[in-house]
């Protein structure tokens, strides 16, 4: 009283408990299998956004955010230095879904200056937005000016800071529509 699965191997002398085996390993293999399927993280990717604003810049001096697909980073520079000093740092992961966002961005129909000519060239908030990845590689500046493309980004880059060092960004409702008057 033998049983054999299609003709391979020695004799199964108890094929109830030898098929549970038997299921258990395919169900492991095919599990494994879609698991690596399922999971595809970011692609490599770097976003550097850097912040300060003219009236706070001797006191605060400058701030840099530098987001990899597997980190992040967050920096000061005050405002005679060159060295920067680290404040935050941690690992991410590759399949958080603001991670994917923002490794897939397309940043390339914007432009590389924004400027609010409805604040002085010496005051407001500055920022600079520099995305690299395989086929990419854009800054933008930005004068006091807001962006719907560039608030989308820093949402998601916040997703990964905790709030004390969370970018603040300007609103929809920062006034940009003043025209400079020709006299």
């Amino acid at each position: 009283e033998y049983f054999r699965l299609s003709g391979w191997g020695p004799p199964i002398t108890n094929p109830a408990f030898d098929m549970k085996v038997f299921a258990l390993l395919v169900s492991l293999f095919l599990l494994w299998g879609f698991r690596g399927q399922a999971q595809t993280g970011a692609n490599p990717f770097s976003l550097e956004i850097t912040d300060w604003n003219h009236a706070s810049l001797i006191y605060e001096g400058r701030h840099t955010y530098i987001m990899t697909d597997t980190s992040v980073q967050v920096f000061t520079t005050p405002i005679f230095s060159r060295q920067m000093q680290l404040l935050y740092a941690q690992k991410i992961s590759p399949f958080t879904q603001s991670i994917i966002d923002l490794s897939n961005l397309n940043v390339e129909a914007l432009d590389t200056f924004y400027f609010n000519q409805c604040i002085m060239p010496t005051s407001g908030e500055e920022y600079t937005v520099t995305f690299k990845n395989a086929t990419s590689n854009k800054s933008i500046m930005l004068h006091h000016y807001y962006l719907k493309q560039i608030d989308s980004i820093i949402v998601l880059f916040n997703d990964n800071l905790p709030e004390a060092f969370k970018i603040k960004y300007l609103t929809n409702t920062t006034r940009q529509d003043c025209a400079l008057s020709k006299k």
